[in-house]
């Protein structure tokens, strides 16, 4: 743990020799904050995860209105076929005919009618408290989504810093190596250097040429990938600013270990999960009971079914009542659906018991690269100082004849990728900084900070 205080004056020092030849380069120059906060609008995942949240809160609402009042009306018009024989009396005697049943044959029928749940078992009440905890999921997902996102726009900016300071690494060595070059010719014309020197210096300048155009494809790739995350087109030349100075891990690793289980939206998310199955299995449970409602209708026809003489006229009736309804047998539909609750409950427990363990192993593991990262700087500071000594010695050497070109040469390619290192362990220490917040399921470092 003394390391990690002491770098930030490391990383602060080393990081300036790569930032300072940026400078001169035109572009969208963005810290890794303005990134994050980019990636986080315009990341696709996150609106998936958004249409999740909102579906799920959806469901909770359309659950929870199983509480209120059924209102339902319909309305309806028929017209019958006039072969439809009315029911006709004649008295003994007597040659009037009286019509006991008339017949209507354009048939008017509306309704209104109301139900109220009044008993389920307990079923209702399990199947809001499930469609809760799945609201709830989504929405810790979402955040878990966010940290994840947040995570991958890091890791892509590093990246690009990493092939940016590879880049500027052999700009600056192409410069030495050319330098030496003219050094070496200008030697071989006054009979001092042998032509094998000159052949050597001209192979080693190729070589930075060739290693230049990789690194300036690699670059490009890296700028490509970031430039995707943050929403921009894929020819802005998108430049890495300096790193901040960073601090220290916030917790030890047993600490860690032990909070951050707790802080992780994931686990979290499966927690609530498990609670929804629990709740779904007493959903289940309550299948077995009878579904009692208070029921209400209110018909206006014509004609209206309870009137029988009167088929010509509008009539209004209404009627109220209690309903009783209960699924004696299914079949054993229900001690099925008891059983796949049951199961799934088993499943969501046994998940969140493995991404439990899962998590713990990952924020050691996290937290010890971390640890490495910080000393490989601390090692790529000194190996970049002891490189620079030697070059910097064996050309004044070269100089004075009393040290061979290819001397020089390694000197040169020591320093270069001694140079090289130490962007790369400025890029895996950020990286590594940003999976420990990762595996906290954090965004900025804070507690609370997602």
């Amino acid at each position: 743990m003394r390391h990690l205080y002491l770098y930030p004056v490391i990383i602060w020092f080393g990081a300036g020799l790569f930032a300072l030849p940026a400078q001169a380069q035109t572009g969208n120059r963005l810290t890794v904050a303005e990134s994050v906060k980019m990636g986080l609008e315009h990341s696709y995942r996150l609106r998936a995860a958004g249409a999740e949240v909102e579906g799920a809160e959806a469901a909770y609402r359309q659950s929870r209105s199983g509480r209120l009042p059924a209102i339902r009306g319909q309305a309806s018009y028929m017209r019958l076929s006039d072969n439809i024989p009315e029911v006709d009396y004649e008295l003994p005697g007597m040659d009037t005919t009286y019509t006991l049943l008339p017949v209507e044959l354009d048939r008017f029928y509306t309704e209104l009618s109301v139900e109220q749940l009044l008993f389920a078992g307990g079923r209702l009440n399990k199947r809001i408290e499930a469609a809760d905890h799945q609201a709830e999921a989504a929405g810790l997902m979402e955040k878990q989504e966010r940290v994840e996102v947040a995570f991958q726009v890091r890791e892509a900016y590093w990246n690009l810093y990493r092939a940016q300071g590879a880049h500027e690494v052999l700009k600056s060595a192409q410069e030495r190596v050319y330098t030496h070059l003219r050094n070496v010719r200008n030697r071989v014309e006054e009979g001092a250097a042998l032509q094998t020197e000159l052949l050597n210096a001209k192979t080693r300048r190729s070589e930075v040429r060739l290693d230049q155009v990789e690194s300036r494809s690699r670059v490009k790739v890296a700028r490509l990938e970031l430039n995707r995350l943050l929403g921009l087109p894929g020819d802005a030349q998108t430049v890495p600013a300096a790193p901040d100075e960073p601090g220290a891990s916030p917790f030890g690793r047993r600490e860690m270990k032990e909070r951050a289980p707790a802080q992780r939206p994931d686990l979290q998310a499966l927690s609530e999960r498990v609670e929804a199955r629990e709740a779904e299995i007493d959903a289940v449970q309550g299948e077995w009971f009878p579904q009692v409602s208070l029921v209400g209708r209110y018909v206006y026809a014509r004609p209206n079914q309870y009137f029988f003489a009167e088929q010509d006229q509008f009539r209004g009736t209404w009627e109220a009542g209690v309903r009783l309804q209960w699924n004696i047998w299914s079949g054993g539909q229900r001690s099925a659906e008891a059983s796949r609750a049951r199961a799934q409950l088993r499943k969501a427990e046994a998940q969140l018991a493995d991404r439990r363990s899962q998590a713990r192993v990952e924020i050691s593991r996290q937290y010890l690269e971390l640890e490495r990262a910080a000393e490989a700087i601390e090692v790529a500071a000194s190996s970049v100082d002891a490189a620079r000594e030697a070059f910097q010695s064996a050309r004044r050497e070269y100089e004075e004849g009393v040290a061979l070109s290819e001397q020089v040469l390694d000197a040169e390619h020591a320093y270069r990728k001694a140079q090289a290192r130490q962007a790369e362990a400025v890029a895996d220490y950020e990286i590594a900084r940003a999976a420990v917040l990762s595996a906290r399921g954090q965004i900025w470092g804070s507690d609370g900070g997602n």
